[in-house]
């Protein structure tokens, strides 16, 4: 199982990018919760797109972490 977040703001295409928790693209510091938000843990890529779909029209795996 892996941690999921996805980007608040849209990206160049118009589209939120979901990361995994390790993702090197994520900031790391403090405050970078402030531009995320946590969708959970899940087993696969899909069942985090499938919660992001939820919250947001347009979503999109990160190239680097889910690509």
């Amino acid at each position: 199982m892996s941690e999921y977040y996805i980007n608040k703001e849209t990206d160049e295409s118009n589209a939120r990018q979901i990361h995994r928790d390790d993702c090197s693209l994520l900031p790391k510091t403090p405050a970078y919760n402030e531009g995320l938000k946590y969708l959970g843990s899940y087993g696969s890529k899909d069942a985090a797109y499938a919660k992001a779909r939820g919250y947001f029209e347009s979503v999109a795996f990160c190239p680097s972490c889910l690509g």
